[in-house]
């Protein structure tokens, strides 16, 4: 569909559950191609393969919401935000590479991912702040590196067990686990607890 003097992606082969791979190309009609809307992929549950083209700027929430197989996808660098629930429960995806130019990665973006390993997230990059539940429920997710001053939210990591470090920083930023085993003691002492995780 038209979007501005360009064109977005609504609902491709929406409902095509049998289709294994799609590939968006850069121009419709002579123009770029520049966004996904939200569902465009989701619940197709045989997807393993997407590519995407340079041109896409936005991808709406839940563009890949349930696609239980999807094991393979580049986030195009323009994109500067990840929004809510758009990896939600796409239970095969191993590794994600976070554009630079992201900002912010939106609640239950990653939620469900359980076999998430690897999220790359480069010391020059953007990002300002992880939502709600973002990496919810990721439990092979060890370990994040993520630049200093980014804003993460108290249940982005919730039920994972995953460190959160910042680059240039030996200082454990965010462990959830930690973080309730202190605040129980300390609200047993009635004591502020010691560390924040909101930054």
């Amino acid at each position: 569909e038209q979007n501005g003097n360009n064109y977005g992606v609504r609902y491709y082969i929406y409902g095509l559950t049998n289709f294994k791979t799609a590939t968006i190309p850069e121009k419709y009609k002579g123009k770029d191609v520049v966004s996904l809307r939200g569902n465009t992929f989701s619940n197709m549950y045989f997807l393993k393969n997407v590519t995407l083209p340079d041109t896409i700027t936005e991808i709406r929430g839940e563009a890949f919401y349930n696609c239980y197989s999807l094991e393979n996808i580049q986030l195009p660098e323009k994109i500067t935000e990840i929004k809510g629930s758009t990896f939600e429960n796409c239970k095969k995806l191993k590794k994600i590479n976070i554009p630079d130019n992201v900002t912010r990665i939106g609640g239950h973006a990653f939620y469900g991912n359980t076999s998430l390993e690897e999220v790359s997230i480069s010391e020059n990059s953007r990002l300002q702040e992880i939502g709600s539940s973002a990496f919810r429920k990721c439990y092979r997710l060890k370990e994040i590196y993520i630049p200093k001053g980014v804003y993460v939210n108290e249940r982005a990591f919730k039920e994972s067990p995953t460190r959160v470090l910042e680059y240039g920083s030996s200082k454990l930023e965010y462990d959830y686990h930690t973080y309730l085993y202190i605040n129980k003691i300390m609200e047993k002492l009635n004591l502020r607890p010691p560390l924040s995780i909101n930054k």
